[in-house]
């Protein structure tokens, strides 16, 4: 009788530890509205990051890459290390000083469920700060061209830059503030303009070109910018110009056409500033 009263008491046991092996950092008990307990699989945090060989002034993109087998993931709470937070699923970070940051990611899913998992990056200084091999001169006939100070303009080009889609270019071009500064002779002109703004869109990993432009019937030229869009070139000038003209503009770079300027963001034109003789891109 004693032996028969102790194998049931046996096979109990060892399925109470089997059934706490298995769930130790796989499974959560969870009771509700006095139901009998329910084995709900917690989320499983996870990311990456693009490109893995991080640099300052880029734009890295985090993706989610969590798991939630029983249920949804509903919330993500990201910590990129560097004071910056974010509640996006699949966020795009910038960091503007190299170093090692510990990124984190926690992650909540319907059933109150959370896991965190944390990972250390390393963000190297960008390229174009320590590498004289990735500026460029721009040489046009055999001549450099300079800015309103006399130093010759010079383009820090980011070898991890890509062409942007016209949103991405869109979303840069409305916080960054070359098109506010005073325009002024001898000092900051339109070549400095758009050497500014060349080197802050590559800082930000956006692939932009100088373009140096000439017009018909006239001595001096201009300078605007240029990216390729879905394979098609769209030229962009910030010059602050007399009379001003501080905004963001779109313009037509066409041989034998008007160079007319229309703000991107308000639609307004401001005046021609001749007919385009020829121009020259440099990437």
């Amino acid at each position: 009788m004693k032996e028969r009263g102790i194998a049931p008491l046996i096979i109990a046991v060892m399925a109470v530890v089997v059934a706490v092996v298995v769930g130790v950092g796989i499974y959560v008990a969870t009771r509700g509205g006095g139901a009998s307990g329910n084995f709900v699989r917690s989320p499983l945090a996870n990311f990456s990051l693009n490109p893995e060989n991080a640099m300052a002034y880029y734009n890295i993109q985090f993706t989610d890459n969590s798991l939630d087998n029983l249920g949804t993931i509903s919330s993500w709470s990201w910590n990129f290390g560097d004071n910056s937070t974010s509640t996006y699923q699949n966020p795009v970070h910038t960091y503007t000083e190299p170093g090692t940051y510990e990124v984190s990611l926690t992650v909540t899913d319907n059933n109150g469920m959370m896991d965190n998992c944390a990972r250390i990056i390393e963000v190297l200084p960008w390229l174009g700060e320590d590498n004289e091999s990735l500026d460029e001169y721009v040489i046009v006939e055999g001549y450099y061209i300079v800015g309103g100070d006399g130093h010759i303009i010079t383009l820090h080009n980011n070898p991890y830059a890509k062409d942007p889609t016209w949103e991405n270019l869109k979303s840069f071009l409305r916080q960054d503030n070359t098109a506010l500064i005073q325009y002024v002779d001898n000092s900051f002109v339109c070549s400095d303009y758009s050497e500014t703004l060349h080197n802050n869109v590559e800082k930000a990993g956006i692939r932009a070109a100088y373009v140096s432009v000439y017009f018909r019937n006239q001595s001096i030229g201009h300078a605007c910018n240029a990216f390729r869009i879905n394979g098609e070139l769209y030229f962009i000038d910030v010059t602050n110009s007399i009379p001003p003209t501080n905004s963001v503009k779109l313009v037509g770079v066409d041989v034998g056409q008007e160079y007319v300027l229309v703000s991107l963001f308000s639609g307004n034109r401001f005046y021609s500033m001749g007919i385009v003789d020829s121009y020259e891109i440099t990437w």
